[in-house]
């Protein structure tokens, strides 16, 4: 029937092809909206930016005299994402401080991580929960509620697994972080 239970929606169990159909449709319907929504406010920021600068309290003598004030940003569109990739960390830090450069890195970090565990999953992860799996339909066949717990098999290592390596990445980029600020502060 059409009607599960909370635990069995949880689980991605489902007799129901069109509830799995349905949740990856959602899904992709999801990805798209937060894409224009995305686009819509690039295409907002861009026009409010040459209406007021965002940098305009930043042009006072004192921030001018100690060099702590970005080049002019360029006319053409999202060309200041080239210009921001662009500055140093030395720079940068020298012109926003520290409390903000660290903000910065730890923005970075968690690019880092996300970037990693997604490429990550997708070459590990996707093949080992679709491969051979309880060929569910949609969304549910590519996650871990698609492995048969009845074959005794070792697939459910590679969760296991990928949740070491994914500690681990994020420890060595918290090592590195921490060795990354004590440099600064000495």
């Amino acid at each position: 029937g059409s009607e599960m239970c909370i635990r069995d929606r949880i689980a991605g169990v489902s007799t129901d092809d069109k509830y799995d159909y349905s949740e990856s449709v959602q899904l992709i319907h999801t990805l798209l909206a937060n894409f224009v929504i995305f686009g819509f406010l690039m295409l907002i920021f861009e026009f409010v930016r040459r209406k007021r600068s965002i940098y305009i309290n930043r042009y006072v003598a004192r921030f001018i005299n100690t060099n702590r004030v970005p080049d002019k940003p360029s006319k053409v569109p999202l060309a200041w994402v080239l210009q921001i990739l662009r500055i140093s960390d030395e720079a940068s830090l020298s012109m926003i401080g520290l409390d903000a450069y660290m903000f910065l890195r730890f923005i970075s970090v968690c690019f880092r991580t996300a970037g990693f565990c997604s490429v990550w999953g997708l070459i590990i992860l996707v093949p080992v929960y679709r491969y051979q799996g309880l060929d569910k339909v949609g969304w549910f066949g590519y996650t871990i509620g698609n492995i048969s717990l009845d074959d005794h098999s070792n697939r459910m290592y590679a969760p296991v697994f990928s949740a070491y390596v994914f500690t681990g990445f994020f420890c060595y980029l918290l090592y590195t972080e921490y060795k990354a600020l004590s440099l600064i502060h000495i």
